[in-house]
């Protein structure tokens, strides 16, 4: 992506209110530039919930991806993580789209999938086959970390207070989770080399 494509997508964005996705360790192989085209300074509610929403979407996929990855060399454990940690992203999905309907039916969605990338799934660069539960465990941890910084950096744009009820929710979450998974990740007995 060049230069002028970015500007293009984010012309109308106050720059104060856009959230550089390389800071979040979040861009694409070679697009150092990426930026989220939303314009946090003026997103409601429902585009919040909706964000919300694709970011546990592309997570659960992802991870189900990873478990069908994972697990064919010396532990299968890191496959079944995996698959419990889609199954996780999909009911917090499920309960965030609940939400939505509730305050706003069918109002149709602004907000695109292609806005986000990777804010809480595992990079495809560090996982391999033959990965252990440890590992798949600390690669979860580390993407629990980026959703709880994306959130964090958000925060600072965000002018809707219902909004930033919600953001610091899940701020909140993510932070729990991480927490979750590293008492897990203490509790497994240490691999040998």
């Amino acid at each position: 992506m060049d230069t002028d494509e970015i500007e293009d997508r984010t012309k109308g964005i106050p720059q104060r209110a856009r959230i550089s996705t390389s800071n979040l360790g979040m861009s694409r192989a070679g697009d150092e530039h990426t930026t989220c085209d939303i314009d946090f300074a003026n997103l409601g509610l429902m585009d919040a919930l909706d964000l919300a929403i694709l970011i546990e979407e592309e997570a659960g996929e992802r991870l189900e991806e990873l478990s069908r990855m994972v697990g064919t060399g010396r532990d299968e454990g890191a496959s079944d993580f995996f698959r419990s940690m889609a199954r996780n992203e999909r009911i917090h999905g499920d309960q965030l789209s609940t939400r939505r309907w509730r305050l706003f039916q069918d109002a149709p969605s602004r907000v695109r999938r292609k806005m986000i990338f990777d804010v809480e799934a595992p990079g495809y660069h560090q996982v391999h086959t033959c990965m252990s539960t440890r590992e798949a465990i600390q690669v979860s941890i580390e993407a629990e970390q980026r959703a709880y910084e994306f959130y964090t950096e958000a925060l600072q744009f965000v002018d809707d207070f219902t909004t930033r009820d919600l953001f610091r929710q899940l701020q909140t979450e993510e932070k729990e989770h991480r927490e979750l998974l590293s008492r897990r990740l203490a509790e497994l007995p240490v691999e040998e080399s």
